[in-house]
């Protein structure tokens, strides 16, 4: 959810964040808290912060985003608060997702790029996966360096499509943080056999 810029965020606006992002912020509080924190106390916590924000007509230019910062604000702070002689652990760069979670997602990008016609999905593989060298892999195959690079990008557009298909993705800072199967293609894929398979 994004709001224009020097336009303040209502309560609804914020009542629908929560809503849509509560599951999601709660994996991630999940994954960077103890387990012994109740990462629904934490989502309270932020979204009275919110709120707060909201009443003395802060503008946020981005509600999503505004939330992800707190929720790494909180994560800081339990941190600091609790671990006063330890450093914080290296996993809370407020610019990069959590390994874990792109080792899960890049898993689950296996069964869309195999559904790519062939010379897509080799190039993809190539280019994207094993890192070669788009010069190279032209070179190779015969080909122009402008032929692979159109493969690669209509195969990567081809697997955006499939992907936004079949999942919910929560964006942040350019990279997804969060990913949940659109409920659609769960109905869809028990009929078909078709998307991801997560």
């Amino acid at each position: 959810m994004t709001t224009a810029l020097n336009q303040t965020v209502t309560h609804s606006d914020i009542g629908a964040a929560f809503a849509a992002l509560q599951q999601s912020l709660r994996k991630y509080l999940g994954r960077k808290l103890p387990e012994a924190v109740d990462a629904d106390d934490v989502i309270q916590d932020i979204f009275v912060k919110a709120l707060l924000a909201s009443e003395s007509q802060r503008s946020i230019e981005n509600l999503t985003g505004w939330l992800y910062s707190a929720a790494r604000t909180a994560v800081v702070d339990y941190y600091r608060n609790h671990h006063k002689s330890e450093p914080l652990p290296d996993d809370l760069q407020a610019d990069k997702p959590d390994d874990r979670f792109c080792e899960d997602l890049s898993v689950c990008l296996a069964p869309f790029i195999d559904t790519l016609p062939d010379k897509y999905r080799d190039t993809l593989r190539e280019v994207d996966i094993n890192n070669r060298k788009m010069k190279e892999l032209a070179e190779e195959e015969s080909v122009s360096l402008s032929a692979v690079k159109s493969r690669a990008a209509r195969a990567r557009k081809m697997v955006k499509q499939q992907i936004q298909a079949c999942c919910e993705l929560e964006w942040q800072d350019g990279f997804v943080v969060d990913c949940q199967k659109n409920p659609s293609a769960i109905t869809e894929s028990n009929n078909s056999g078709g998307c991801c398979g997560c």
